[in-house]
């Protein structure tokens, strides 16, 4: 069983040319693009997805997902690992917090939504934390998405997107992950400045050899505890695009996307 799942919702990534080492298994959710994309609230579509996970669950899975409007679904991912489970520390790249914002209340509730998901994730019992990396930090939109008070009561623990030392920081939450949890990485690529890799979203200010870096920090520090790994943000909305542009900007995600796979090359065996 292939241990890398693209998960073909937007045509943005050929499973062809992904890897020349491993196998990759394509999961054609083009049928249903207009229904799984940014927000879903179809319950067909929810068994789907969840299904396409189970029935390829293996020790180690890496995901990829196409474009940022399909971020949510880590969190059937996640789900799918609390089912099994597994306690996890989620490590997530993003230049978004994907909390949501101006909630009138709190709740466990799962929202499927590509700006909200990763709220319902730190709500789960078997989610013992998140490390976050790369979003602002402004004092008046923190606060908008409650970022304080998740950062108090659900070990939500954020390396900004200025922060003078993200390397340092970054291991410092590191070392607060307990020993009795698995990881879980995530990576949406808007984290990432504009020069270096575009996206759809508005760009973050890592550079790719720093997420790189510190990806290998986390492989070297938790090993085999690592039980996942996906990947977004590709580039979907081609007419924002000139022909020549988008052609350049998919060559640069193609080869990111092969040396985060080499990263991982043996979790996945041959």
């Amino acid at each position: 069983m292939s241990k890398i799942l693209l998960f073909d919702t937007d045509g943005t990534i050929n499973s062809s040319t992904l890897s020349r080492k491993h196998t990759v298994h394509r999961i054609n959710f083009r049928p249903i693009e207009s229904i799984v994309q940014k927000d879903i609230r179809d319950n067909k579509a929810i068994t789907t997805i969840y299904n396409s996970i189970r029935t390829n669950y293996s020790d180690f899975m890496m995901s990829f997902y196409g474009s940022g409007d399909f971020h949510h679904f880590t969190l059937f991912m996640l789900k799918y690992l609390a089912v099994k489970g597994k306690k996890f520390y989620l490590v997530m790249f993003d230049h978004h917090y994907d909390v949501g914002s101006f909630r009138l209340k709190h709740g466990n509730q799962m929202e499927y939504n590509f700006g909200s998901w990763m709220y319902s994730a730190l709500h789960m019992p078997e989610c013992q934390g998140v490390v976050l990396v790369g979003p602002p930090e402004g004092w008046l939109w923190s606060r908008f998405q409650h970022v304080p008070y998740l950062k108090k009561n659900f070990n939500l623990h954020v390396v900004g997107e200025f922060e003078e030392d993200k390397i340092k920081k970054y291991q410092d939450y590191l070392d607060l992950i307990p020993d009795d949890c698995d990881i879980y990485l995530t990576v949406d690529k808007d984290a990432l400045l504009e020069e270096e890799l575009v996206t759809d979203w508005d760009p973050g200010s890592l550079t790719v050899n720093e997420l790189f870096t510190m990806t290998q920090i986390l492989i070297d520090k938790f090993k085999k505890r690592i039980i996942g790994a996906d990947v977004c943000g590709d580039p979907r909305h081609v007419v924002w695009y000139k022909n020549h542009e988008l052609r350049d900007i998919r060559r640069d995600h193609l080869l990111f996307n092969q040396r985060f796979i080499k990263l991982f090359n043996e979790f996945l065996g041959d």
